[in-house]
């Protein structure tokens, strides 16, 4: 017969496997670009202006890439769960916004459309990926 200890940990184990898988512990943010390492080029743009980052943790923006001049920035939103992509074609035109982690979400704005999705999921149907979990139409 099994101990009480061994009873409790083998209770303990289940139910943390069944958390993680259900989502109900956040293992990632599925978004590996944001848990690696912070490169000077990874900065938010300096010229924008001070309420840009109401929404979004700055120290955690990414640089993801470039797309018909807009530099893509990927970065950890300030409410939990939540992910930010900032674009930035000029510091009178940029845009920023925010969606739940791990389901996608849309940016649009002057300077074009963009669709962010975590890692491994599909580009969204007519779009392509042009920046790490970054699709825009065509």
């Amino acid at each position: 017969m099994a101990s009480p200890c061994k009873i409790a940990s083998l209770a303990g184990t289940s139910l943390l496997v069944v958390l993680v898988l259900t989502g109900c512990i956040d293992s990632g943010s599925g978004f590996a670009v944001l848990e690696r390492d912070a490169v000077v080029a990874d900065a938010l743009p300096a010229d924008l202006p001070d309420y840009a980052d109401d929404e979004l943790e700055p120290l955690s923006s990414r640089f993801v890439g470039e797309h018909d001049g807009n530099m893509l920035f990927l970065a950890k939103g300030k409410e939990p769960g939540t992910v930010c992509l900032a674009v930035y074609p000029n510091a009178t035109d940029w845009v920023i916004g925010c969606g739940g982690g791990s389901a996608e979400f849309g940016v649009g704005g002057p300077s074009g459309g963009y669709i962010v999705r975590p890692d491994g999921a599909p580009a969204p149907e007519l779009h392509r990926e042009v920046a790490t979990n970054v699709f825009a139409r065509g």
